[in-house]
């Protein structure tokens, strides 16, 4: 069976390192727009740590920006959804030990 392709139902015009986007997405205009920004961000502070306008340079560092965050905010989940879990086993175990009523 084969992958259904994402339906791209909306399209925004963003400005991301001073140029402008044409975006087609699945995912709602304000997250798009979001996005566009949060990248936007990323270019303007590796312009900024770079001191040059090389702009594949720009992109690059922008780039293992965002990607050093994503890492950051996965390891943040599984370390929460372990810690969750623990919490369940020591919920469950005390529901165990309550006496029925």
């Amino acid at each position: 069976m084969a992958l259904s392709e994402p339906r791209l139902d909306h399209t925004r015009r963003v400005a991301i390192g001073g140029e402008t986007f044409s975006v087609r997405s699945d995912a709602p205009p304000e997250t798009i727009e979001r996005v566009a920004h949060y990248v936007d961000q990323r270019i303007i502070e590796a312009k900024a740590a770079l001191g040059e306008t090389d702009r594949f340079r720009v992109a690059v560092l922008a780039s293992l920006q965002v990607a050093g965050d994503l890492m950051e905010a996965r390891q943040e989940l599984e370390t929460a959804r372990a810690e969750l879990d623990a919490l369940r086993g020591q919920i469950s175990s005390l529901a165990e030990r309550l006496p029925e009523v």
